[in-house]
């Protein structure tokens, strides 16, 4: 099935003209874009989703230089502090009844904020990350995001879902609500091919559905120099050993009771390679915070002067940075995958949701990656071996796919401009 990578043309004979002309002047007068709303997972110190919003920010300015844009955060505070740019909390009502508790609240203050910068905006964008997703027991958050894009679509202004991936979706109910009510969106962009099919498994027009890739592939890191302080202040000194970059997520290793089996490579890996191991966070709040898996990761190893576990927070370019001085990088988190392949370093991912899998197909490197169902110590060593003796290579073939990658996502701003202004 093919999908489109084309934005729809601005209408009435002034857009015309301006298409005519090659330029989108007439566009710009006819529908003004200032004010964008945002709508994501910010706010919850998740490094790959702060990583979209950064490269979201950069991506918008130079594609509609005019544009202010507000986000809608799980902690306003944060996100502006983090990205420099307008936020405000993310309580708009979702319930008739939530007016009422809401503006009698005592954050009320908070909410009418919040209602304000709604009203203001011109247009809205939903994305990027994994939004689309239920849950085997529920799908509740699923229907609260589809009763908020309803929401800004009756408001009367425009509304783009952009950089997503759809999945897992385990509800029938969850496949027709997706259906219905991303057609109703004007424009439709997903981070991968999968999604894009799944998506209209689920009932989307085919040809409402825009196929580019990853913004974070956009991402540029900070200097080597922060990366080096921020080490030093962790207490990562320079040995003159290599040092191997972890990127798990803590919840699913202890679901999935990988623990003893990681613990037990981990020390093959520093036996085998005379190596230093840096666990990197990739959330560092709410219940998702990976720190707290991560120390008690390196009690357990128990070598404390070969073993780091990166307390920070720490910006997105700074992260990637700090990434970029190890090895080799063994990935289950998606977009610690991406940052190792935005440095161009080794990498082995290990698969434990459909997304992760989805990358290394993209790339053209399906057997860098292995299923978490499927795990096995055997395995591990195995698959880090070919990594670390082809890894030279490796890095050319990196660069390819780096170059590939940020084409496609690049593509996605062109196509909000089109579909936005």
């Amino acid at each position: 099935m093919e999908f489109g990578i084309s934005g729809k043309a601005c209408a009435g004979s002034r857009g015309r003209q301006a298409a005519d002309n090659g330029t989108l002047s007439a566009c710009h007068q006819e529908h003004a874009l200032k004010k964008l709303g945002i709508f994501g997972y910010y706010g919850y110190e998740n490094t790959g989703d702060e990583a979209i919003l950064a490269s979201l920010k950069r991506g918008l300015k130079q594609a509609i230089p005019d544009i202010d844009p507000v986000v809608f955060s799980g902690n306003s505070d944060y996100t502006a502090s983090m990205h420099e740019i307008s936020s405000v909390a993310e309580v708009l009502p979702r319930r008739p009844a939530d007016w009422i508790v809401r503006s009698l609240g005592r954050n009320r203050s908070e909410f009418f904020r919040s209602w304000a910068a709604f009203r203001a905006c011109d247009a809205f964008l939903f994305g990027g990350g994994g939004l689309f997703y239920d849950h085997p027991d529920s799908h509740a958050y699923l229907d609260n995001l589809f009763n908020r894009i309803e929401q800004c679509k009756r408001s009367g202004r425009k509304v783009a879902v952009a950089g997503v991936s759809i999945g897992p979706l385990h509800h029938a109910a969850s496949r027709s609500r997706l259906g219905e009510v991303l057609n109703q969106v004007d424009a439709f962009i997903v981070r991968d091919r999968p999604s894009a099919e799944l998506a209209v498994e689920c009932g989307v027009d085919p040809d409402r559905v825009q196929v580019t890739a990853d913004l974070v592939f956009l991402l540029e890191a900070a200097q080597k120099e922060q990366a080096l302080e921020a080490l030093a202040r962790e207490g990562v000194e320079d040995s003159g050993r290599p040092m191997i970059g972890l990127c798990l997520y803590g919840r699913a290793s202890e679901a999935n009771g990988l623990d003893p089996m990681l613990v037990s490579f981990c020390r093959w890996l520093i036996a085998e390679y005379d190596c230093s191991i840096l666990l990197v966070p990739m959330q560092t709040s709410t219940e998702f915070d990976d720190r707290p898996f991560a120390r008690r990761f390196a009690k357990q190893l128990g070598k404390s002067e070969r073993i780091h576990a990166l307390q920070g927070p720490y910006s997105p370019a700074v992260t990637m940075a700090i990434m970029n001085q190890c090895e080799a990088i063994v990935a289950m988190r998606l977009h610690g995958a991406i940052l190792a392949i935005n440095n161009g370093t080794p990498l082995l991912g290990l698969n434990y949701m459909p997304k992760v899998e989805r990358l290394f197909h993209e790339i053209g490197q399906p057997e860098w990656q292995i299923p978490v169902a499927e795990l096995n110590e055997e395995w591990l060593r195995d698959g880090f071996t070919a990594l670390w003796e082809d890894r030279s290579h490796r890095r050319h073939q990196l660069e390819a796919a780096l170059r590939s990658r940020q084409e496609a996502a690049q593509k996605t701003f062109e196509l909000l401009r089109k579909a936005l202004i």
